[in-house]
């Protein structure tokens, strides 16, 4: 996922594993503008720092005249946080949908009709709401597969959410364009496996999406063909991949495996890193900082795509107040704060005429021609990124086998 989130994925084991991971107080903060305490009239999300963001919850306060107050934390801990049983003290979870299958198989959720959402309508993206739209991956049966409950995606009636989609993007790499020479394709994955580059290009440090960006360019290349899912590799097919990683380390390809935003930055200023497995706001924020870097937005292979929303507990004593939040950020204004850092919502319709009047990111363009119209040669259009999804990350069968594979990978 692309974003400010300084975000580490939870490789220890399950969901369900009951390891404790370090974090803050799980209510520490109102984040609204309220005291930390929770009152009756208050519902409790946990989230990233970029979704309990002061001013998205002022607005919605504002808006509603209602109370979600927010508490932030890593993508892992949050999750296993829930696992333990954060959701009997909280109203919310705002996950990345990657981390959600242990919760969805355990029933750690309340579903939400499709009735109950107000704005979850038809002109919400059809990635969202139709088998076979464009995004839609059918080997994975994803994005749909976590968004709609089992018995939803069973009955075909999709009537019924696992967990509301509220925002969404897209990941694939970056270089820095003073130090990788112009070749024959400078949008393919390849350029981090270029020999001319070993010792100068990295990877992120993660068991499951790393293994993905693999096994997109090993299938988007010709260079192997997966049976199933790139998302949702067989043994065999990890066994594949782990080979690739293992050939590209024993020739040093890898300087080092990034995990933080503002380590990634912070390597391709320096030019310590060349060519990287890259999150865009970072090689945004490394331009910034002066370096001469380049993201990629739309790969020859495929872009690896990612959503996160809201999961709603299944002991919220505050539905009313959920489904009121759901439908705020389904109205656009916490885009006017997500969309000039590259983030995209379900309804595009409701954020343009919130953002086609701004200009912060480029003066000769407005924000929703430079993020979401392709008006630009630096930002492709949203269309376009979506028909270009090779898949989308999620949380494996095989788990374990990601995990056990990706240590000995690091570790040796």
């Amino acid at each position: 996922m692309e974003a400010r989130l300084g975000r580490r994925s939870f490789l220890k084991g399950g969901l369900g594993a009951g390891v404790l991971l370090g974090g803050g107080a799980l209510l520490s903060a109102c984040g609204s503008g309220g005291s930390g305490s929770s009152t009756a009239a208050s519902a409790r999300s946990l989230g990233l720092s970029l979704t309990t963001d002061p001013r998205i919850l002022a607005g919605f306060k504002k808006k509603t005249g209602k109370v979600m107050q927010g508490q932030a934390d890593t993508v892992g801990n949050m999750q296993v946080q829930w696992a333990q049983g954060a959701y009997r003290q909280l109203d919310v979870l705002e996950p990345n949908a990657q981390w959600v299958g242990p919760i969805q198989g355990n029933k750690l959720f309340k579903p939400v009709p499709v009735s109950d959402v107000p704005l979850w309508t038809d002109d919400v993206l059809p990635l969202f709401r139709e088998v076979g739209a464009p995004g839609y991956v059918k080997e994975s049966g994803w994005p749909l597969k976590t968004i709609y409950t089992q018995q939803a995606l069973e009955s075909n009636a999709l009537d019924e959410f696992t967990m509301v989609p509220t925002w969404f993007g897209f990941d694939a790499f970056g270089y820095l364009e003073n130090r990788v020479t112009e070749g024959e394709d400078m949008d393919s994955y390849g350029l981090i496996f270029d020999k001319r580059y070993a010792g100068k290009a990295a990877l992120f440090d993660d068991a499951i999406q790393t293994p993905l960006k693999v096994a997109t360019y090993l299938q988007g290349s010709g260079q192997y063909s997966f049976d199933g899912a790139l998302g949702n590799l067989t043994k065999d097919d990890l066994a594949v991949v782990f080979e690739f990683l293992d050939e590209m380390k024993a020739r040093k390809q890898f300087r080092l495996l990034w995990n933080d935003f503002g380590q990634l930055v912070d390597l391709m200023v320096s030019e310590e890193v060349w060519v990287c497995d890259a999150w865009s706001s970072a090689v945004y924020a490394a331009n910034a900082a002066g370096a001469k870097a380049r993201f990629v937005d739309n790969p020859t292979e495929g872009n690896n795509a990612w959503w996160y929303g809201v999961l709603v507990s299944p002991e919220t004593k505050n539905y009313e107040t959920v489904v009121d939040y759901i439908d705020y950020w389904l109205g656009g204004e916490p885009h006017k704060i997500m969309a000039p850092q590259g983030y995209y919502s379900p309804r595009p319709d409701l954020v343009k005429p919130l953002i086609e009047n701004t200009f912060t990111t480029d003066p000769d363009v407005s924000d929703w021609d430079y993020w979401y119209a392709g008006a630009t040669d630096n930002r492709p259009s949203l269309e376009s990124r979506i028909q270009n999804t090779a898949e989308w990350q999620q949380y494996p069968d095989e788990f374990a086998e990601y995990s056990r594979l990706w240590t000995d990978f690091t570790a040796s």
